[in-house]
């Protein structure tokens, strides 16, 4: 059941969908297909969820040593395949 809240003039927010975006965060990165690379890189970065994924910008990610376009690419569909984005610089 999808229950809406009025927030403001004309800004209806629904519930199930911040319910559902929070558990999205919560998922850990490993719930995702990562090469091996990329995963590691994340784990130098202390990255366990996709909630710590998407609060990292891409130069953020390529400042890692061993992490390149290739990996950066691969976590930008991945995240873009659950509807997240890494954080603009």
């Amino acid at each position: 059941m999808t229950t809406t809240v009025q927030v403001g003039p004309r800004r209806p927010i629904l519930q199930t969908d911040t319910r559902a975006r929070r558990r999205l965060l919560l998922t850990p990165v490993s719930a995702l297909d990562f090469s091996t690379r990329s995963r590691r890189c994340m784990a130098r970065l202390s990255i366990f969820t996709l909630g710590d994924l998407v609060r990292h910008s891409a130069g953020d990610l390529l400042d890692v040593t061993n992490f390149g376009m290739t990996s950066l690419r691969e976590i930008q569909q991945q995240l873009a395949s659950v509807g997240l984005a890494l954080r603009d610089d």
